[in-house]
């Protein structure tokens, strides 16, 4: 496991562990439904959040790596530093010090937390990116919420900062959080948070086609702090895919003149035009996003909102946005989603005791309780079914009705769900109204469609269904 892995596992441990300990999602007890629907529902948007973030966790070793380069001298110092209990640095913490390796003898790493601006760490390895650091052994598991750093001149600075701590289960140190720009011969307090990820880039990119021209315009755009776009985050560098027009550049979709635009000319491929914003080595959250579209000729209906991340090196999609309206001036919240399903499905895990499968009704919830169904899309099943028993039939909340399909002798062959037409859809539990034990089945998955993965992804896996019954089941949020 790499250390982003680590983090992410740790964060959701973080964000779980008080709900899901009464339920053992750490180990392979059966859980039941009160139990599930609890777990869920008290952390059903555990995933979506913008920005995922928290105060540290508990670690014996914490310390600071150089994320660029030292290249007037290679080398690196701190007239004193400290790591602290709280995010002000009123309670700086005390530890044995301990670094890369490569200070001098008249610099060793204790000199920066010593109290004594006369004193100095300096290491000598700081020539490459990543290679020299400079921390505290605690000895014990030890939450750091703050950095005090009393940084050198410039020749002895870097701008750029991992903090991070050891994870001794894993034996590997874990990023927690990115300094960007970091003064030189500057007294500095930091909040140390841990982050699920490090955006100091933002943009949009075309999920689909602009078959009409090739080309896509923006009259205004916005990336926001908050869903509801109070908060504007433009104070960065405009930026695109290359092939915008001299007179239409990407600075013009952020000036606030309607009278300007932004258009480029490669958006006849899918994914191929984008318009963000750069915001240096700052890490910078974004929660919402304002749209101001062109007419149908020169939009797109289908958007990703992605960031670069910076300890990843990589842009990473965090929101899918569909059916974008042309002419319109529209405000999206922007989720921080680790999937993105647009259809769900049940599928048979076992062989029936026919060939056959019935379900009187069935429902897709919103919910654990399923008191909001989500069964606005479009039904579909394996392709086995009658024209009398149409997928359909099992949502259309009449029981003298039935969807009964006949490839059921085979596990994982039949299947029925909901196409919720290119709509990130999000499902806590399934209603099933089974029928005779003659044309049921015990054990189903339960599976979602994920768009940007192009594949089925199994969400859960309901055992033990009674026929002739009612049953709700809330999914595993675990899994």
């Amino acid at each position: 496991m790499n250390s982003q892995a680590t983090i992410k596992s740790l964060l959701t441990l973080a964000t779980l562990t008080l709900a899901f300990t009464a339920v053992g999602c750490d180990s392979d007890d059966d859980f039941s439904d009160a139990e599930l629907t609890a777990a869920a529902d008290s952390n059903s948007d555990s995933d979506f959040r913008a920005g995922e973030c928290g105060p540290g966790p508990s670690a014996t070793k914490w310390r600071i790596r150089n994320a660029s380069v030292q290249e007037n001298s290679g080398q690196w110092s701190f007239r004193e530093m400290a790591f602290c209990a709280d995010a002000e640095c009123n309670e700086p913490l005390s530890g044995t010090a301990i670094d890369s390796g490569d200070s001098a003898s008249w610099a060793p790493p204790e000199y920066a937390f010593d109290g004594d601006t006369s004193t100095l760490w300096k290491t000598f390895d700081a020539d490459v990116a990543g290679q020299s650091w400079i921390g505290l052994d605690f000895g014990a598991p030890t939450a750091v919420h703050g950095l005090y750093l009393k940084t050198d001149n410039v020749v002895y600075s870097v701008d750029n900062i991992y903090v991070e701590y050891y994870d001794a289960d894993a034996d590997e140190w874990v990023t927690a959080d990115y300094l960007g720009d970091v003064p030189a011969a500057s007294e500095l307090n930091y909040e140390v948070q841990v982050r699920d990820r490090f955006p100091v880039q933002w943009r949009v990119r075309n999920a689909t086609v602009q078959a009409n021209s090739g080309q896509w315009s923006f009259r205004e755009m916005d990336f926001c702090s908050d869903a509801a776009c109070s908060d504007v985050e433009n104070g960065g560098t405009a930026i695109d895919s290359g092939d915008s027009a001299e007179w239409a550049p990407p600075a013009y979709a952020f000036d606030d003149d309607t009278n300007t635009l932004w258009k480029t000319f490669d958006a006849d491929v899918a994914g191929q035009s984008w318009i963000g914003m750069d915001y240096g080595n700052q890490i910078t959250e974004i929660g919402g996003v304002y749209l101001k579209t062109d007419n149908v000729v020169y939009s797109v209906d289908t958007i990703y909102v992605e960031y670069f991340d910076v300890i990843e090196q990589a842009w990473i999609t965090s929101d899918y946005l569909t059916n974008v309206p042309a002419a319109s001036e529209l405000t999206y919240a922007v989720a921080n989603r680790k999937r993105f399903p647009t259809q769900w499905r049940i599928r048979n895990a076992v062989p029936g005791n026919t060939n056959q499968w019935v379900l009187r009704e069935m429902d897709f919830c919103a919910d654990t309780s399923c008191a909001v169904a989500e069964n606005g899309g479009t039904a579909f099943d394996s392709g086995k079914s009658k024209s009398w028993s149409l997928p359909v039939n099992a949502f259309d909340d009449n029981t003298s009705t039935l969807w009964k399909t006949f490839d059921s002798g085979v596990a994982g062959q039949s299947y029925i769900g909901m196409d919720y037409d290119g709509e990130i859809t999000e499902i806590s539990a399934v209603y099933l109204k089974t029928d005779n034990v003659v044309y049921s089945v015990t054990d189903v998955y339960v599976e979602y469609y994920d768009i940007l993965a192009d594949q089925w992804v199994t969400a859960d896996t309901l055992t033990g269904l009674p026929a002739g019954s009612n049953v709700t089941r809330a999914l595993n949020p675990c899994l």
